[in-house]
């Protein structure tokens, strides 16, 4: 029996909280034999919005025309891409 959850935003509160619930990108749950017998592991990954955040980033800082834009700015447009595709995957 596995001690690893299982998550998947279907509800707005998830979606409007997303560091106290968040879906994650890339979960690994392996289970290694050792010398001392068998041993669970899991590691959650990087959560879904900054999976998000990520690709938005690679577009605006891609794009010519936002070449002067600080990459604070960047950042901060990313994550407001983000949060609206997390929010777009609950349908609110």
């Amino acid at each position: 029996m596995s001690n690893e959850t299982k998550h998947s935003p279907q509800t707005p509160e998830e979606v409007q909280h997303p560091f106290t619930h968040p879906p994650y990108a890339f979960p690994v749950h392996a289970v290694v034999k050792t010398p001392g017998g068998i041993a669970h592991m899991t590691s959650s990954g990087m959560t879904l919005r900054d999976y998000f955040a990520g690709q938005a980033l690679l577009g605006i800082v891609g794009d010519p025309m936002r070449a002067s834009m600080s990459s604070d700015c960047a950042a901060e447009l990313a994550y407001g891409y983000a949060d609206a595709m997390l929010k777009a995957r609950v349908g609110t």
